[in-house]
């Protein structure tokens, strides 16, 4: 595989960081059940059909994916493209949490690690290892996903910020509360399908950028 070895990474340390990315021995039995049950839920949302359902799933596909992903997650805070205030950087860092696709430091970390070896040795999803490999196959077998200590010294600076830190644990939060809500307020109007199409929205639309 061309993703088995990444050079070594100094750190502000003496030592040298070594990340490798290949097939890892263990599964990731956490990430698949969550998104075999998100992609249930999509299947769900095709029997409960309702206009007002639509307008969620488009709300929150753009909130999740648009404002989440692609400005905060990616310009933003990977390439550092532009600055906001903080609140409103915050605000959209909540918003691409609601794609499932990990915390701000795991995914910018990744990402940064991605455009230094683009389809060289050490790109952590190369498609030149497979279609496959470079969708979903790095997340279900790849190795990097334990290495979250060592990945964070790819994205020191978000590392810095206690916001951060804590979204790396507690990432899953935003999307657990969006989806009761919806619930909620889908019951209360009568239209119980928007839970699964809003989740739906913000995390299956999204998935694709998972591996840009």
């Amino acid at each position: 595989m061309a993703t088995l070895l990444a050079e070594p990474q100094r750190t502000s340390g003496p030592e040298a960081v070594h990340l490798v990315q290949g097939k890892s021995d263990e599964f990731n039995w956490v990430f698949f059940v969550v998104i075999a049950a998100f992609h249930l839920g999509a299947v769900a949302a095709l029997f409960c059909f309702r206009w007002s359902s639509l307008v969620v799933f488009l709300a929150m596909w753009i909130v999740g994916q648009n404002v989440g992903i692609a400005v905060c997650y990616h310009r933003q805070l990977t390439h550092r493209g532009f600055t906001t205030p903080k609140w409103l950087e915050y605000l959209m860092v909540v918003c691409g949490t609601l794609t499932l696709q990990g915390s701000p430091i795991y995914w910018v970390a990744v990402h940064r690690m991605h455009h230094q070896y683009t389809d060289r040795s050490g790109d952590p999803h190369s498609p030149r290892d497979g279609k496959w490999w470079s969708h979903m196959g790095w997340i279900l077998h790849g190795a990097l996903h334990n290495e979250t200590t060592m990945l964070s010294h790819y994205a020191p600076d978000l590392q810095r910020n206690r916001f951060y830190r804590w979204l790396a644990v507690w990432h899953w939060i935003p999307i657990t509360f969006s989806g009761i809500a919806l619930l909620a307020c889908g019951t209360a109007l009568g239209d119980g399908g928007w839970a699964c199409h809003g989740c739906s929205g913000a995390y299956c639309c999204g998935l694709p950028s998972a591996s840009m």
